[in-house]
């Protein structure tokens, strides 16, 4: 009995060193809704513009844009303006930065109505 227990911890400890938590946690798909504050180049970064669902208040987020990030049919990293609505599917980094896997335009829905004019 004592045999089986002290087994089943050796191979429950080998198998959590080969495969760490910290490693799942990066494969994590989170998806952001915003507005284009900021586009660099240079860096290959996009901020973004959000308001924060818990506090209400406009936070910035930076994602790093590469070769591998998508990008839907006729769009382009250079095609980004600011205040453009985006969204974005993203992973954290080891070190906190968020990589951008996906970037999407988010269309605009509706046409805005003035009462005034209407009525």
């Amino acid at each position: 009995m004592r045999c089986r227990v002290f087994c089943n911890a050796l191979i429950f400890l080998s198998v959590s060193l080969l495969f760490p938590l910290g490693a799942r946690a990066e494969q994590v798909l989170k998806v952001m809704d915003g507005r284009v504050k900021e586009i660099s180049s240079e860096k290959h970064e996009l901020v973004l513009s959000y308001r924060h669902p818990v506090s209400g208040q406009m936070e910035e987020k930076t994602f790093e844009v590469d070769t591998a990030t998508g990008f839907p049919e006729g769009m382009r990293f250079q095609d980004l303006r600011p205040n453009q609505p985006l969204s974005v599917d993203y992973q954290e980094g080891p070190q906190g930065k968020a990589h951008a896997v996906r970037i999407r335009a988010v269309p605009l829905r509706g046409v805005p109505i003035d009462r005034k004019v209407i009525f």
